[in-house]
C-alpha cells in the first residue's frame, strides 16, 4: 500500500513534510521562459514574493528537464524555499512573473536524486531508500490522526464479508461522480461501472462514512440532487455551463474519496488487505458514453 501520498493529510502535513525535506539538502527546479526571451530569475524575481529565492540560489545551468528546456537553478533548503514546498507541495509551479515559472522540482541528497517530478503531468522518480523512509514514517503518524480513529471505530462495526463483496462495495462507494453524470446524462460522461439506485449508494454509504457525509447524502435525495446544477446534455449547451464546478471536484466528493481512501488504509493495518480486485472483473479502460445529437 502506498503511504507515500499522506503527506498532504491535513493533520499530518507539516511533520511529514518536515521530516521529507530532512532527508535532502538542496533542491533544484526548471526556469521555463514562455515568452521565448532570455530571463534571470535573480532580476526576475526583485520585488516579487519570491525575492528571497536570490540568496538561496547555488548554481544554475541551461539544460532539459522531463523533456523541457530551461534554466536549471539549484537552491539551497533554505526555511522559505522549504515553506513554499510544504505549502503548494511537490508539483509546485510558482509564477514569478507572466511567461517566467519555476517547476519540475528535484529533491537531492550530496548531488543524488532523492525525488523528482514532472509538475505537468504527475510523472515522479524516487530513491528507493527514500520513498522508503517516507513511508515509514507516514504510516507512523497515520495512526495517529483524527480521522484513523474515527475510521477505525466504523471498522470495527462493519458485518463479516468475503474479500469479494468488499471489492465489490468499495467499487460502487467510487462510482459516484459516475452515477450523478450519468443521472444527468451528461453528453460526455464514463459509463458506470454498477447499476445502482441512490437507496442502495445510501445504504452502503451509511456504514462506512461519517454522519456528516451520510446526512449530506441523504438530504440530496437522489443522485441528481447531489449537483443540482446539471451538466451540459448536448455540445451547444457548454457554452451555458461555463463556470459551474464538476460534480468530482466538489469539497463532498473529495471528503467522500479522502474517507475511503482511510478506510482502506485501516483495512491493511488491521488484516493486510492490499488486494481489491473484483471477482472476474478484468482491467480495461473506462468507457466513454457520448450522447448521440438527434437529427431533424
Amino acid at each position: 500500500m502506498d503511504f507515500f501520498h499522506f503527506i498532504y493529510n491535513e493533520e499530518i502535513r507539516e511533520r511529514a513534510f518536515s521530516y521529507l525535506l530532512s532527508l535532502c539538502d538542496s533542491a533544484e527546479m526548471l526556469c521555463v521562459e514562455y515568452n521565448d526571451e532570455e530571463s534571470d530569475l535573480e532580476i526576475d524575481v526583485l520585488g516579487t514574493k519570491y525575492e528571497y529565492l536570490i540568496t538561496a540560489i547555488k548554481a544554475r545551468k541551461k539544460g532539459e528537464s522531463w523533456g523541457m528546456w530551461g534554466t536549471i537553478y539549484k537552491f539551497a533548503l533554505t526555511d522559505e524555499l522549504k515553506s513554499l514546498i510544504m505549502r503548494e507541495g511537490l508539483s509546485a509551479m510558482p509564477q514569478i512573473l507572466s511567461g517566467v515559472r519555476l517547476e519540475n522540482l528535484t529533491l537531492l541528497k550530496c548531488d543524488k536524486v532523492m525525488y523528482a517530478t514532472c509538475s505537468h503531468e504527475g510523472y515522479e522518480h524516487f530513491d528507493e531508500d527514500f520513498k522508503k523512509n517516507a513511508e515509514n514514517f507516514c504510516r507512523t503518524q497515520i495512526v495517529t490522526t483524527k480521522l484513523y480513529a474515527e475510521t477505525l471505530e466504523r471498522y470495527k462495526k462493519l458485518p463479516v464479508r468475503t474479500s469479494n463483496e468488499r471489492a465489490v462495495i468499495r467499487g460502487k462507494l467510487y462510482d459516484l461522480s459516475a452515477q450523478v453524470e450519468d443521472a444527468w446524462q451528461k453528453w460526455l460522461r464514463v459509463k458506470p461501472l454498477f447499476k445502482m439506485s441512490f437507496a442502495e449508494y445510501l445504504r452502503l454509504a451509511k456504514r462506512v462514512l461519517s454522519a456528516d457525509i451520510y446526512a449530506k447524502l441523504a438530504k440530496a435525495g437522489s443522485f441528481k440532487g447531489l449537483h443540482p446544477e446539471g451538466f451540459p446534455r448536448t455540445v451547444e449547451e457548454l457554452k451555458a455551463f461555463k463556470g459551474v464546478c464538476n460534480f468530482c471536484e466538489t469539497e463532498l466528493v473529495r471528503e467522500i474519496k479522502k474517507q475511503l481512501d482511510m478506510l482502506e488504509t485501516v483495512f491493511y493495518i488491521e488484516e493486510g488487505v492490499d488486494d481489491w480486485h473484483i471477482d472476474g472483473e478484468e482491467k480495461q479502460m473506462p468507457s466513454l458514453i457520448i450522447n448521440r445529437i438527434e437529427e431533424d
